[in-house]
C-alpha cells in the first residue's frame, strides 16, 4: 500500500462516531433496527457505496444492506452456502454447510496471514480488486469473482466477533480505488468487536423473548387445555354424582358384578327387596338368591346371552333373607371397557311380586266366573234332565224290579245297575249344581268313619282290601254329618278303585295346632260356587248349626282334626295332581268326575282344607281332610 495521506471520508471523527455506535446498540430492542441504524450510520460516516452487515441464524448468515448496492449482487450474497446441481446445501463429512466464497473464509478463519490483504484480526482488505485479482491463487480468484464482476475495486469483509465466536461480517464496497487505510481497517475491527457483542447479546435477548413468548403460548395452551380438563372433570365428576344419586334412589334393585358375577356394588332397593344389608352381599356370587325354581339350562341361556354383550329380559323367583319368595322382572347386560372387552355386568330389577299376586287372582277370578257359568248351565240342564230322563228311570227301574221277582237273569241285572248308574249320575249333578242348605250338629269324626265303613258291608272281603284303623281320641265338633259322610264315601270309592287287585287302605285320625288353615289348591281357583249356611237348631236339643270361627283358639292357634286316607293303588301321574278336584275330570273309565269336586266344596264348607299326595304310578295315593274344631 503506498505511503500517502488520504483524504478523511468522513464527517465526524472517530470519538464521535464510536459514541454514536454505542448509543444505537443501547437504543434499539431489536435485533433488524440496530443493523439498519448501525448501516447508515456507517454509511454517513464512511461515504461508501456499499455497507452490508451479516448475522448469524441458525447456520446461515443472511445479508443486511443499505439500498446502494446492485439487487442482483444481494440476491447473490443473501447466503454463503454452496449449492449443488440439484439446489441442495454442500457439506463437509461433519456435516458442516461449505462456504466457498471469501465471507466463508472469514467466518471459519481460513486466512493467511502472510498474505497483504488480510489482517491479524482475520479481516480482508483491498483498495484494487484488479491488481489483486492478477496476482491470487485460482481458489482466491473464485472466492473473490463476485466483487470483480459488479466492478468493485474497494472491498474490505471485517468480522463481527462475540468472545472466541464470530457471529456475522461488516462489509464495504466501492467502485473507486484506494479507499481504505489500515489504520480504518483496524478501527472497524475494534467497532466489529462492540457490534459482534452487542448483536450476539441481541440474538440472545430475542431467542430468550422467543423462547420465552413460546413459552408462553405454550402455558396458555396449558393453561386453557387444563381448564377444559378441569371443566370437563368437573362435569363428569357432577355426572358421576347425578347418576349416584339416581341409582342409589332408583326404585329398582340394580347390582354390579364383576365377569363372575360376584358382586361388587347393590343400591339401597336391593337391600330393601331381599332383606340382605351391603356388607352381607358384597363378595358374594349372586346365586345365593337362588329359590331353585329356576332351571340350569335357562341360567345357561341367560350366560349365553350376556356374555356375547346382549341384554337378557326375564323373571326370577327369588328367595329373601328371611326364607320368603319374590319375584322379580330384570334385565342383565354387559359393561365393556374401551377395549370392547367386559369388565362387569350389571343387572336392573323390580319387585313384582304384588303384580304377580293380582294377576294370579284376576287369573282365578277369571276361571271361577267360567266356571259359575259352566255351573249356571249345569244346574238348568240336570233340573231339565231330573224332570225329562229322571222319571223314565224310576219306571224303568221300578218294573225291573218286578221283573227280578220272577227270574233273577243276568240280563235284568244288568239293565237295573245301568239304570241306578244313570240315577246315580243324575243326582249327582243335581247335588253338584244347586245351592244346598247345610246344617251342623256336635259329632265325633271316628264314629262318622265307622259308619261311613258299615255301608261297604263284605265289600272289602271279596275286593282283598284290608282296612287299617289307626284313629285318636278326638273331641267333637259341628258338621254336617251327611255331606262329611259323603266325602269319606267318595275318598273310600276312590281308594277301592285304585286297588282292583286288592291292597290296604290306611285311616288315620288325629289333632294338630296351626295358626291357620294352610289351604292347598290343586285347583287354580279355592272354589267352585258359593253356599248358603244356614244357622238353625239341626235337633230338639236346641244345637246352633253355625260353627264358630274363634272358638277352638289358643293364642291365635286353632286346633284341626286331620283325617288320613291313604292306599297301596295305581297312584296319580303328577301331572294330573292340579286337576283332580277339577268338575269332571276323572283318571279312571268309570265315575262322573265330580266326586272329588263335591268334596273340595263341602270340606271348604266347613272352613277346612283337603289336599292329596301321591309320588306317582304305583306308588299309592293318600288324601288328607283337616276341618277346624269348633267346641
Amino acid at each position: 500500500m503506498k505511503d500517502k495521506k488520504k483524504e478523511q471520508p468522513c464527517d465526524m471523527n472517530s470519538s464521535e462516531f464510536m459514541i454514536r455506535i454505542l448509543d444505537l446498540l443501547n437504543k434499539f430492542d431489536k435485533k433488524v433496527d440496530i443493523i439498519h441504524e448501525i448501516l447508515l450510520l456507517i454509511k454517513e460516516f464512511t461515504k461508501f457505496e456499499a455497507v452490508g452487515i451479516r448475522v448469524k441464524e441458525g447456520e446461515y448468515y443472511p445479508y443486511y444492506e443499505t439500498d446502494t448496492s446492485p439487487q442482483d449482487f444481494i440476491e447473490a450474497e443473501r447466503y454463503l452456502h454452496t449449492l449443488n446441481n440439484a439446489g441442495d446445501t454442500i457439506r463437509d463429512s461433519n456435516g458442516n454447510a461449505y462456504l466457498e466464497c471469501m465471507c466463508g473464509n472469514i467466518i471459519n478463519g481460513k486466512i493467511d496471514a502472510s498474505r497483504p490483504f488480510f489482517t491479524k484480526g482475520g479481516s480482508f482488505w483491498s483498495n484494487c480488486m484488479a491488481d489483486l485479482f492478477a496476482s491470487a491463487t485460482e481458489k482466491e480468484c473464485r472466492a473473490l469473482n463476485r466483487f470483480k464482476d459488479k466492478g468493485y475495486e474497494s472491498v474490505a469483509i471485517i468480522p463481527l466477533r462475540s468472545g472466541s465466536k464470530t457471529i456475522g461480517l461488516l462489509q464495504f464496497n466501492d467502485k473507486r480505488k484506494e479507499m481504505f487505510t489500515l489504520e480504518i481497517i483496524e478501527f472497524f475491527e475494534k467497532i466489529g468487536v462492540g457490534i459482534g457483542i452487542a448483536l450476539a447479546r441481541k440474538q440472545m435477548e430475542e431467542a430468550l423473548k422467543k423462547v420465552h413468548d413460546e413459552l408462553e403460548i405454550q402455558i396458555k395452551e396449558r393453561t386453557a387445555s387444563l381448564q377444559h380438563k378441569v371443566a370437563e372433570h368437573r362435569k363428569v365428576k357432577e355426572e358421576l354424582v347425578k347418576l349416584s344419586t339416581a341409582i342409589k334412589q332408583s326404585p329398582s334393585a340394580i347390582v354390579i358384578t364383576d365377569v363372575k358375577g360376584n358382586i361388587e356394588y347393590v343400591n339401597p332397593k336391593f337391600t330393601k327387596m331381599t332383606g340382605y344389608s351391603t356388607e352381607e352381599v358384597m363378595g358374594k356370587n349372586c346365586r345365593f338368591l337362588k329359590s331353585g325354581e329356576t332351571s340350569p339350562e335357562e341360567y345357561k341361556q341367560l350366560w349365553n346371552i350376556v356374555t356375547s354383550c346382549k341384554e337378557w329380559w326375564g323373571e326370577f323367583h327369588n328367595k329373601r333373607k328371611d326364607g320368603s319368595l319374590y319375584w322379580e322382572d330384570a334385565s342383565i347386560s354387559a359393561v365393556k371397557n374401551s377395549k370392547g372387552v367386559i369388565t362387569h355386568f350389571i343387572k336392573v330389577a323390580e319387585d313384582i311380586t304384588i303384580r304377580k299376586q293380582i294377576e294370579k287372582e284376576k287369573e282365578k277370578l277369571r276361571q271361577q266366573l267360567v266356571l259359575q257359568g259352566r255351573l249356571a248351565t249345569l244346574g238348568e240342564l240336570s233340573s231339565g234332565l231330573a224332570h225329562e230322563i229322571g222319571n223314565p228311570l224310576q219306571t224303568i227301574l221300578g218294573n225291573t224290579e218286578l221283573l227280578l221277582m220272577d227270574s233273577q237273569s243276568e240280563e235284568l241285572l244288568s239293565i237295573k245297575s245301568a239304570t241306578l248308574h244313570a240315577k246315580n249320575i243324575i243326582e249327582n249333578l243335581l247335588n253338584f249344581a244347586k245351592q244346598r242348605k247345610t246344617y251342623f250338629s256336635k259329632e265325633n269324626i271316628n264314629n262318622i268313619l265307622d259308619r261311613t265303613f258299615s255301608l261297604y258291608g263284605k265289600q272289602f272281603k271279596f275286593k282283598k282290601i284290608n282296612i287299617v284303623k289307626n284313629y285318636s281320641d278326638l273331641p267333637k265338633t259341628r258338621i254336617s254329618p251327611p255331606h262329611i259322610e259323603q266325602v269319606f264315601l267318595n275318598l273310600i270309592a276312590n281308594a277301592t278303585k285304585a286297588m282292583p287287585n286288592g291292597g290296604t287302605l290306611t285311616v288315620a285320625t288325629r289333632v294338630v295346632i296351626a295358626s291357620s288353615p294352610e289351604w292347598m289348591e290343586p285347583a287354580p281357583y279355592k272354589s267352585f260356587q258359593d253356599f248358603t249356611l244356614v244357622c238353625q237348631p239341626a235337633d230338639q236339643s236346641g244345637d246352633q248349626s253355625c260353627p264358630d270361627e274363634n272358638r277352638g283358639t289358643r293364642n291365635g292357634k286353632k286346633k284341626f282334626i286331620e283325617i288320613s286316607f291313604k292306599d297301596t293303588g295305581v297312584g296319580i301321574p303328577k301331572e294330573n295332581i292340579n286337576q283332580l278336584f277339577e268338575p269332571f275330570f276323572t283318571t279312571g273309565k268309570e265315575g262322573t268326575g265330580l266326586g272329588l269336586a263335591v268334596s273340595y266344596d263341602i270340606i271348604k264348607q266347613h272352613s277346612g282344607e283337603i289336599s292329596v299326595f301321591s309320588e306317582g304310578m304305583k306308588k299309592g295315593t293318600e288324601f288328607v281332610v283337616k276341618l277346624p274344631v269348633h267346641t
